[in-house]
């Protein structure tokens, strides 16, 4: 690095850079990258890739016995914050490797530093996490309304629907402050706004898909429970742990496979060679029903809460 080059990590998001996420450069692909959505077993496969069945095996056992072990006693959160922040370390890899068109899963980060492999990324995740959500925070803050309910939810969606995209800017820019600067972030999203809706329906579905797994694990693992809960909770942790590292990965490499395909409209790391998709009538059509749907949930809580009475 020459005298007075900036280090990466403190790039703005919207400056050039000469070298592209991971390790590859940043290029316009040749031909058109066909969308993730369009390859489904593709995306559902994507964590049993290569190395990935071994990271899934040996991280889940590894995971899962820290998380248990964790639970005993005040002093598991020594163990489950290195764990967590390992876990968002992997997450950030694969994000970047996916970025690149990759299809094989990273390996494991290197822990020869604890600060940067452990500690940073669990702090970084922690504010990625909190920032879209912070109007949430901040209108569950207020004096109780009908009106406030209705923003809560509405502020609540808008934080789930901001994450991915923070979390990708992050990832490629190596930046905590520049991932949340607003209007690049939203400008970000428009730019890309068709691709993006279907990584944030694909990324619903999926979360749904890991709660009714999970749940249906852990009926499994109440059977055991009842004769030897530390068996049971131990069972489950592991289980729990295999289910959390493949929906991480399968995630992860949904939300970098947007900027694979979508990075010549993007015009991040060099000049924007694509024009903005236009919304087609389907796409319009899943917004409006998911406004609906957010509508009708905030005026039924509205209406209850207004039965429930003092």
């Amino acid at each position: 690095m020459s005298p007075g080059e900036r280090s990466p990590a403190f790039r703005e998001p919207d400056a050039p850079r000469d070298r592209g996420p991971g390790a590859g450069e940043v290029k316009t692909p040749a031909v058109p990258v066909a969308p993730f959505w369009e390859d489904v077993p593709r995306l559902l496969g994507y964590a049993f890739n290569g190395r990935g069945r071994a990271v899934i095996l040996a991280g889940g056992l590894c995971f899962g016995l820290a998380w248990w072990i964790g639970q005993m006693s005040l002093l598991g959160i020594f163990l489950i914050v290195p764990v967590m922040g390992y876990m968002s370390s992997y997450a950030f890899g694969v994000i970047r490797s996916a970025s690149t068109g990759s299809d094989q899963p990273p390996d494991w980060p290197d822990t020869s530093d604890f600060l940067q492999t452990f500690v940073s990324p669990f702090i970084a995740m922690i504010v990625l996490g909190f920032a879209p959500f912070a109007p949430y925070f901040f209108l569950r803050l207020m004096d109780p309304s009908d009106l406030k309910d209705a923003l809560v939810i509405a502020a609540q969606v808008a934080g789930i629907f901001l994450f991915p995209m923070v979390l990708l800017i992050y990832c490629l820019f190596h930046s905590v402050v520049g991932a949340l600067r607003p209007g690049f972030v939203i400008s970000s999203i428009r730019k890309v706004l068709p691709d993006y809706l279907m990584l944030f329906v694909t990324l619903c579905i999926g979360f749904a898909a890991y709660l009714a797994v999970d749940g249906l694990l852990g009926r499994a693992t109440g059977a055991l429970a009842s004769s030897s809960s530390r068996q049971g909770s131990l069972i489950h942790a592991i289980g729990a742990s295999f289910l959390q590292l493949y929906f991480l990965m399968t995630g992860s490499f949904v939300i970098g496979s947007l900027y694979h395909q979508a990075q010549g409209r993007l015009g991040w790391f060099e000049e924007a060679t694509e024009p903005p998709k236009p919304l087609r009538p389907a796409v319009i059509g899943a917004v409006a029903g998911a406004l609906v749907v957010v509508a009708v949930i905030a005026a039924a809580k509205i209406f209850l809460s207004g039965d429930s009475g003092p």
